[in-house]
């Protein structure tokens, strides 16, 4: 029975570390693309970042405009996310013990 036991947790354990593995996977592309896009904005934004500059933008707001829209993308990602990760809780309820789908220390704090 112990070795029965030890086998159907390393098979749990293998699939954990895996899903772990994609979602690192997964955080890197995020944040490469959030990168791409607000460095593709910038660059498109040049001209009206030089007349901001111009009529007396200081480098602080041009630095809060970049930062605000990449803020915007963020949580407009983490919002999209969690609605899958809610909704894909469903498939992963049978890896879960003691804990419902929908736990938030789930989603926020491991």
């Amino acid at each position: 029975m112990d070795s029965l036991l030890a086998k159907s947790e390393a098979e749990r354990h293998f699939v954990l570390i895996l899903f772990e593995a994609f979602g690192l996977v997964a955080l890197v592309l995020a944040a490469t693309g959030i990168y791409g896009v607000l460095s593709g904005s910038v660059t498109e934004r040049m001209r009206e970042i030089g007349v901001r500059v111009a009529v007396g933008a200081t480098r602080g707001d041009i630095l809060a405009l970049v930062i605000r829209q990449g803020l915007m993308l963020t949580a407009f990602g983490i919002v999209i996310g969690l609605a899958g990760a809610m909704a894909a809780s469903q498939a992963l309820i049978t890896l879960l013990f003691g804990v419902s789908g929908l736990d938030p220390a789930t989603y926020f704090g491991s």
